[in-house]
């Protein structure tokens, strides 16, 4: 009787996306309904483990993210600190169903394109991590993250960015993310390399109207 009313665990879970999964277009989700609030961007890959609620918000990931073992994504909202007590007694109790304001949800989980999630990072409900972003070892990130910023620590913040302002500007400009996937492996040679400008000089090409990307890249390293 009493491990049954005290069953904590029925609305509140971790849930694994997928055991490794790689996201595509019309592939995944599709198959999956009971994730509809679930938004994976192509070519992300990964193992998170998602924290759902009664009440969970929506968890959106860009393309071509990467993501570290033992990641979690908190959905479901804070307990109410403001409040007398922290118990959440409208979760495990019947009888108090009619109160509300608990738990205070601060928002869905937005991550952008090509954003770096290393091993145990934790995103909390309400955050949102731009482009290019990577989240370190651990770190638990609490509010927004800027593109291309590189975050430590609990709470994450911010310890460098990854290139200069006017750089970053070109790539949140470019989108390359955004390309048709036979243009990103196009490009390919490019953007697995430390040339930043000559990727740049790259995508203010027209990409189709460009000989074999790879030749191209061969022929200026002779």
């Amino acid at each position: 009787m009493l491990r049954q009313k005290f069953n904590m665990f029925n609305s509140l879970f971790w849930r694994t996306i997928r055991n490794r999964f790689i996201s595509q277009k019309n592939r995944y989700l599709a198959s999956n309904p009971k994730f509809s609030k679930f938004d994976i961007g192509e070519w992300t890959y990964g193992t998170p483990n998602v924290f759902l609620g009664r009440t969970h918000g929506k968890l959106r990931i860009g393309k071509y993210c990467s993501i570290g073992p033992n990641v979690e994504i908190v959905l479901v909202g804070d307990h109410r600190t403001d409040f007398v007590t922290t118990y959440p007694f409208s979760v495990f109790f019947e009888e108090c169903n009619h109160l509300t304001g608990f738990p205070r949800h601060r928002g869905d989980v937005v991550i952008g394109n090509d954003v770096w999630l290393c091993y145990g990072a934790r995103i909390l409900s309400g955050a949102t991590i731009g482009d290019g972003a990577v989240i370190g070892m651990d770190a638990v990130v609490t509010k927004d993250i800027p593109s291309y910023a590189i975050v430590i620590g609990n709470p994450a913040k911010i310890i460098r960015y990854r290139f200069k302002p006017e750089i970053i500007e070109k790539l949140l400009s470019i989108k390359w993310w955004d390309w048709p996937h036979e243009n990103v492996l196009k490009a390919a040679p490019y953007l697995a390399h430390e040339d930043i400008d000559n990727f740049i000089k790259f995508a203010s090409s027209n990409v189709d109207d460009l000989r074999s990307v790879r030749e191209v890249f061969n022929n200026k390293k002779q």
